[in-house]
């Protein structure tokens, strides 16, 4: 994860909402009243009653282990993903992908397999609030034990964990925008971070989604269906015509072209933040900065009301100022971004100190930040989709085993 830190001046200029948009304007345009919405008090608790640090260890174990991309082991850790949202009734699908990779040693170099993860759930709404993070570790060496707990195998179990708390609700309510879960394969550089050595899986999701025909409307491509404005921004060159190559498209499927409204990529999260001198995150876009509001104001209310874990409170975790450095940190995030589509970049800064590291391992998790940055991301998830948590579902999902 050798993110390559751009210049900090940018000139943002927002265009107008096009007027017409492959024939979605009008459905893209909606202003949902669940957006506008906000989690009661009552309703926030409920939220932190959801929290299951046992099922949360549950979809985390598994993938405290190397996972190079193309290993065993990261076979059996992505089929656990799939295991883990099938279990809870999403469908998931696979980005199945072949690409070159730099020559590191005699064990790794030529080309690689790839395979991005894709859940979703309700997908016949359209649109999606889409949560991602990288599933595979860096690849250091064939003796390398770098397992990468934080890098990014908590955020992974975290958006696991999500999904299996907030399915009932799912079942059973009526949700308009869905929520889907991206897993990207190879967003560590495996030899030194540059344009075509870093993010393999979201750069080739990304330019698929460019490629592909919208399913209800071949006129137009997915990611034209994705953006609401057209944004330009002062892109680093490093940063444009990355040239990523066409590849073979004919084993993917359909199905994982859902519109997006946000994408939210997690990374790095799993070390104590909010402290003095910890890292905490930073609000970098301003195109979604309210967005980012939400998540911090979601943090505050839950810290006033005595719902988080008793932490070092410093600081929050989730800094409230806006820092409006686009595409500061490369991640998986900017394949997207670069398209015109709404990220928020949810990674701590500066690096954590286990940052590739062989001590980034069990031993680097911090238990009550994961605890309380779970209750967080729950709200947040369950606020912006109108998830009404006093309407108790009928049953749990399973965990999975």
């Amino acid at each position: 994860m050798e993110r390559e830190v751009s210049a900090l001046l940018f000139c943002l200029l927002l265009l107008p909402p096009l007027s017409s948009l492959c024939g979605l304007s009008q459905q893209r345009e909606r202003i949902r009243d669940a957006k506008e919405r906000e989690l009661t008090d009552a309703e926030l608790e409920a939220i932190v009653d959801l929290n299951d640090i046992d099922r949360f260890d549950e979809y985390l174990q598994p993938m405290l282990v190397r996972r190079v991309s193309g290993s065993a082991a990261h076979a059996a850790v992505r089929q656990h993903i799939i295991d883990s949202l099938e279990s809870l009734g999403w469908t998931v699908e696979t980005d199945d992908f072949v690409d070159a990779i730099p020559e590191v040693d005699d064990e790794m170099q030529g080309t690689l397999n790839f395979s991005n993860v894709i859940g979703t759930w309700n997908r016949d709404g359209g649109r999606n609030l889409v949560l991602g993070c990288h599933y595979e570790s860096k690849y250091f060496s064939a003796t390398s034990g770098f397992m990468g707990a934080t890098d990014s195998a908590v955020s992974c179990a975290i958006l696991i964990d999500i999904a299996a708390s907030l399915t009932p609700f799912l079942q059973e309510q009526q949700i308009e925008t869905g929520l889907q879960l991206m897993f990207f394969d190879g967003e560590e550089a495996f030899l030194r971070w540059s344009s075509e050595d870093s993010l393999y899986g979201s750069r080739h999701l990304a330019q698929l989604w460019q490629d592909t025909p919208h399913p209800l409307n071949d006129s137009c491509t997915m990611l034209d269906s994705i953006v609401r404005r057209r944004h330009f921004h002062a892109i680093p060159p490093h940063l444009v015509f990355r040239g990523e190559k066409k590849l073979d498209e004919a084993g993917i499927q359909r199905g994982i072209f859902v519109p997006q409204e946000l994408l939210v990529v997690l990374d790095l999260f799993g070390t104590e933040l909010g402290c003095s001198g910890c890292t905490r995150v930073l609000n970098f876009f301003e195109i979604t900065s309210e967005t980012y509001q939400e998540i911090s104001t979601v943090e505050s209310r839950l810290e006033f009301l005595g719902l988080l874990e008793p932490h070092q409170n410093d600081r929050t975790y989730f800094h409230p100022d806006p820092m409006f450095a686009e595409g500061f940190l490369e991640d998986d995030h900017i394949p997207f971004w670069e398209r015109g589509v709404k990220v928020i970049h949810g990674m701590p800064f500066p690096y954590p100190p286990v940052w590739h590291k062989e001590t980034d391992n069990a031993d680097a998790i911090h238990w009550v930040t994961v605890e309380n940055l779970l209750r967080i991301l729950r709200g947040f998830t369950a606020q912006y989709l109108g998830i009404q948590p006093l309407s108790s579902p009928e049953s749990s999902p399973p965990l999975f085993k």
